[in-house]
Protein backbone atom coordinates (compact mmCIF):
# COMPACT_ATOMS: atom_id res chain seq x y z
CA UNK A 1 0.00 0.00 0.00
CA UNK A 2 2.88 2.43 0.80
CA UNK A 3 4.44 2.05 -2.64
CA UNK A 4 1.08 2.42 -4.37
CA UNK A 5 0.30 5.56 -2.39
CA UNK A 6 3.70 7.13 -3.13
CA UNK A 7 3.26 6.35 -6.84
CA UNK A 8 -0.06 8.16 -7.15
CA UNK A 9 0.11 11.18 -9.44
CA UNK A 10 3.32 10.08 -11.16
CA UNK A 11 3.55 9.42 -14.90
CA UNK A 12 2.77 5.80 -15.76
CA UNK A 13 6.37 4.65 -16.27
CA UNK A 14 7.64 6.33 -13.09
CA UNK A 15 4.72 4.85 -11.17
CA UNK A 16 5.68 1.37 -12.38
CA UNK A 17 9.28 1.95 -11.30
CA UNK A 18 8.17 2.85 -7.77
CA UNK A 19 6.13 -0.35 -7.57
CA UNK A 20 8.92 -2.49 -9.03
CA UNK A 21 11.46 -0.97 -6.62
CA UNK A 22 9.19 -1.99 -3.74
CA UNK A 23 8.67 -5.49 -5.15
CA UNK A 24 12.43 -5.92 -5.50
CA UNK A 25 13.00 -4.77 -1.92
CA UNK A 26 10.25 -7.08 -0.64
CA UNK A 27 11.95 -9.99 -2.45
CA UNK A 28 15.27 -9.25 -0.74
CA UNK A 29 17.03 -7.17 -3.40
CA UNK A 30 19.02 -4.05 -2.53
CA UNK A 31 18.08 -1.46 -5.15
CA UNK A 32 21.01 0.77 -6.17
CA UNK A 33 21.64 3.66 -8.56
CA UNK A 34 24.16 3.00 -11.33
CA UNK A 35 26.20 6.11 -10.44
CA UNK A 36 27.07 4.75 -7.02
CA UNK A 37 26.36 1.00 -6.83
CA UNK A 38 27.31 -1.04 -3.78
CA UNK A 39 27.44 -4.71 -4.76
CA UNK A 40 28.23 -5.60 -1.14
CA UNK A 41 24.86 -4.26 0.07
CA UNK A 42 23.41 -7.80 0.19
CA UNK A 43 23.35 -11.15 -1.58
CA UNK A 44 21.16 -9.65 -4.30
CA UNK A 45 21.58 -6.17 -5.79
CA UNK A 46 19.45 -4.57 -8.51
CA UNK A 47 21.21 -1.66 -10.23
CA UNK A 48 19.03 0.83 -12.10
CA UNK A 49 19.60 2.15 -15.63
CA UNK A 50 22.78 0.26 -16.56
CA UNK A 51 24.21 1.19 -19.95
CA UNK A 52 24.92 -1.94 -21.97
CA UNK A 53 27.43 -2.32 -24.79
CA UNK A 54 26.83 -0.29 -27.98
CA UNK A 55 23.66 -1.26 -29.79
CA UNK A 56 22.08 -2.90 -26.73
CA UNK A 57 20.49 0.06 -25.01
CA UNK A 58 20.10 0.61 -21.30
CA UNK A 59 18.77 -2.07 -18.96
CA UNK A 60 16.17 -0.80 -16.52
CA UNK A 61 17.65 -3.06 -13.84
CA UNK A 62 20.73 -5.28 -13.88
CA UNK A 63 20.54 -8.04 -11.28
CA UNK A 64 23.58 -9.19 -9.31
CA UNK A 65 23.74 -12.27 -7.07
CA UNK A 66 26.84 -12.55 -4.91
CA UNK A 67 28.37 -9.66 -6.87
CA UNK A 68 28.00 -11.39 -10.24
CA UNK A 69 25.58 -10.14 -12.90
CA UNK A 70 22.92 -12.81 -13.50
CA UNK A 71 19.90 -11.14 -15.09
CA UNK A 72 18.01 -8.10 -16.28
CA UNK A 73 14.60 -6.54 -15.79
CA UNK A 74 12.71 -4.62 -18.45
CA UNK A 75 10.26 -2.27 -16.69
CA UNK A 76 7.14 -1.03 -18.44
CA UNK A 77 4.08 1.01 -17.41
CA UNK A 78 1.14 -0.85 -15.91
CA UNK A 79 -1.13 -2.29 -18.56
CA UNK A 80 1.71 -2.99 -21.01
CA UNK A 81 1.50 -6.42 -22.63
CA UNK A 82 4.74 -7.93 -21.39
CA UNK A 83 5.02 -10.56 -24.11
CA UNK A 84 5.44 -7.71 -26.57
CA UNK A 85 8.63 -6.39 -24.92
CA UNK A 86 10.55 -9.65 -24.53
CA UNK A 87 12.78 -8.63 -27.44
CA UNK A 88 14.04 -5.67 -25.38
CA UNK A 89 15.02 -7.69 -22.34
CA UNK A 90 16.60 -10.31 -24.61
CA UNK A 91 18.70 -7.55 -26.19
CA UNK A 92 19.97 -6.50 -22.77
CA UNK A 93 20.67 -10.08 -21.71
CA UNK A 94 23.31 -10.57 -24.40
CA UNK A 95 24.65 -7.02 -24.32
CA UNK A 96 26.87 -6.97 -21.24
CA UNK A 97 29.76 -4.50 -21.29
CA UNK A 98 33.13 -6.25 -21.12
CA UNK A 99 33.90 -4.96 -17.63
CA UNK A 100 30.70 -6.52 -16.24
CA UNK A 101 30.88 -9.67 -18.36
CA UNK A 102 34.18 -10.68 -16.74
CA UNK A 103 32.34 -11.49 -13.50
CA UNK A 104 28.94 -12.48 -14.83
CA UNK A 105 27.05 -15.76 -14.93
CA UNK A 106 26.23 -16.43 -18.57
CA UNK A 107 25.03 -19.16 -20.90
CA UNK A 108 26.89 -18.84 -24.19
CA UNK A 109 27.52 -15.18 -23.44
CA UNK A 110 23.93 -14.41 -22.39
CA UNK A 111 22.58 -13.69 -18.92
CA UNK A 112 20.38 -16.61 -17.79
CA UNK A 113 17.58 -14.73 -16.03
CA UNK A 114 15.30 -12.29 -17.85
CA UNK A 115 12.34 -10.48 -16.28
CA UNK A 116 9.65 -8.24 -17.71
CA UNK A 117 7.56 -6.33 -15.16
CA UNK A 118 5.00 -3.53 -15.12
CA UNK A 119 4.23 -3.28 -11.41
CA UNK A 120 1.22 -5.58 -11.56
CA UNK A 121 2.53 -8.45 -13.72
CA UNK A 122 5.87 -10.25 -13.81
CA UNK A 123 7.19 -12.52 -16.55
CA UNK A 124 10.32 -14.57 -15.93
CA UNK A 125 12.56 -16.61 -18.24
CA UNK A 126 15.00 -19.13 -16.78
CA UNK A 127 17.68 -19.60 -19.41
CA UNK A 128 18.69 -22.94 -17.90
CA UNK A 129 15.33 -24.48 -18.85
CA UNK A 130 15.13 -26.50 -22.04
CA UNK A 131 13.27 -24.47 -24.67
CA UNK A 132 13.32 -21.55 -22.24
CA UNK A 133 10.36 -19.17 -22.46
CA UNK A 134 8.74 -16.46 -20.38
CA UNK A 135 6.37 -17.61 -17.65
CA UNK A 136 4.11 -15.50 -15.48
CA UNK A 137 5.07 -15.31 -11.80
CA UNK A 138 3.36 -13.84 -8.77
CA UNK A 139 6.49 -11.92 -7.77
CA UNK A 140 10.10 -11.23 -8.70
CA UNK A 141 12.32 -14.20 -7.67
CA UNK A 142 14.44 -13.81 -4.56
CA UNK A 143 18.26 -13.66 -4.84
CA UNK A 144 18.56 -16.96 -2.97
CA UNK A 145 16.22 -18.62 -5.47
CA UNK A 146 18.38 -17.56 -8.41
CA UNK A 147 21.53 -18.56 -6.53
CA UNK A 148 20.11 -22.06 -6.04
CA UNK A 149 19.20 -22.33 -9.73
CA UNK A 150 22.80 -21.46 -10.62
CA UNK A 151 24.23 -23.98 -8.12
CA UNK A 152 21.95 -26.73 -9.42
CA UNK A 153 22.97 -25.96 -13.00
CA UNK A 154 26.65 -26.12 -12.09
CA UNK A 155 26.15 -29.40 -10.23
CA UNK A 156 24.14 -31.10 -12.98
CA UNK A 157 24.66 -29.23 -16.28
CA UNK A 158 22.89 -31.93 -18.28
CA UNK A 159 19.69 -31.58 -16.21
CA UNK A 160 20.01 -28.17 -14.58
CA UNK A 161 16.33 -27.50 -13.74
CA UNK A 162 13.15 -29.35 -12.82
CA UNK A 163 11.85 -28.91 -16.36
CA UNK A 164 15.01 -30.52 -17.69
CA UNK A 165 14.79 -33.39 -15.21
CA UNK A 166 11.22 -34.37 -16.13
CA UNK A 167 12.39 -34.99 -19.68
CA UNK A 168 14.65 -37.77 -18.46
CA UNK A 169 12.74 -39.68 -15.79
CA UNK A 170 13.62 -43.26 -14.82
CA UNK A 171 11.41 -46.10 -16.00
CA UNK A 172 8.03 -46.21 -14.30
CA UNK A 173 7.61 -49.02 -11.76
CA UNK A 174 4.19 -50.40 -12.74
CA UNK A 175 3.92 -53.46 -10.46
CA UNK A 176 1.52 -51.85 -7.96
CA UNK A 177 -0.40 -49.76 -10.51
CA UNK A 178 -3.66 -50.41 -12.34
CA UNK A 179 -3.75 -49.94 -16.14
CA UNK A 180 -5.75 -46.72 -15.80
CA UNK A 181 -3.19 -45.32 -13.36
CA UNK A 182 -0.33 -46.19 -15.70
CA UNK A 183 -2.12 -44.45 -18.56
CA UNK A 184 -2.77 -41.34 -16.46
CA UNK A 185 0.79 -41.10 -15.14
CA UNK A 186 2.31 -41.58 -18.57
CA UNK A 187 -0.01 -38.90 -19.99
CA UNK A 188 0.91 -36.46 -17.24
CA UNK A 189 4.63 -37.13 -17.68
CA UNK A 190 4.39 -36.63 -21.42
CA UNK A 191 2.70 -33.28 -20.85
CA UNK A 192 5.41 -32.28 -18.39
CA UNK A 193 8.17 -33.32 -20.78
CA UNK A 194 6.55 -31.34 -23.61
CA UNK A 195 6.33 -28.24 -21.38
CA UNK A 196 2.60 -27.85 -21.92
CA UNK A 197 0.98 -25.01 -19.92
CA UNK A 198 -1.42 -27.45 -18.24
CA UNK A 199 -1.12 -31.14 -17.50
CA UNK A 200 -3.01 -32.95 -20.24
CA UNK A 201 -3.55 -36.42 -18.81
CA UNK A 202 -6.57 -37.45 -20.88
CA UNK A 203 -8.20 -39.46 -18.11
CA UNK A 204 -8.05 -36.68 -15.52
CA UNK A 205 -11.34 -35.13 -16.58
CA UNK A 206 -13.21 -38.40 -16.02
CA UNK A 207 -11.71 -39.31 -12.67
CA UNK A 208 -12.90 -38.13 -9.30
CA UNK A 209 -10.79 -36.12 -6.88
CA UNK A 210 -9.89 -39.23 -4.90
CA UNK A 211 -8.50 -40.95 -7.97
CA UNK A 212 -6.48 -37.87 -8.88
CA UNK A 213 -4.97 -37.88 -5.40
CA UNK A 214 -3.99 -41.52 -5.85
CA UNK A 215 -2.29 -40.71 -9.15
CA UNK A 216 -0.49 -37.74 -7.59
CA UNK A 217 0.78 -39.95 -4.80
CA UNK A 218 1.84 -42.66 -7.23
CA UNK A 219 3.84 -40.15 -9.28
CA UNK A 220 5.58 -38.92 -6.15
CA UNK A 221 6.18 -42.39 -4.74
CA UNK A 222 7.27 -44.20 -7.88
CA UNK A 223 9.15 -41.45 -9.71
CA UNK A 224 10.82 -39.16 -7.22
CA UNK A 225 11.36 -41.29 -4.12
CA UNK A 226 13.88 -44.13 -3.87
CA UNK A 227 12.34 -47.53 -3.31
CA UNK A 228 12.96 -48.89 0.16
CA UNK A 229 14.23 -52.52 0.34
CA UNK A 230 11.64 -55.00 1.63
Amino acid sequence: MGAEASAEGLPAEQRARVLIDRQLADAGWAVQDRKDPNLFAGPGVAVREVVMKPGHGRADYLLYVDRRAVGVIEAKPQGTTLSGVEWQSAMYADGLPDAIAKRAVTIEGRLPFVVEANGSETHFTNGYDPDARARRLFCIPRPGTLAKVIRDAETDPERPTWRAKVRDLPDLETTALRPAQITAIEGIEQSLAEQLPQVQGHTAGRWGAGSRRIVSYQIWASRFQPLEPH
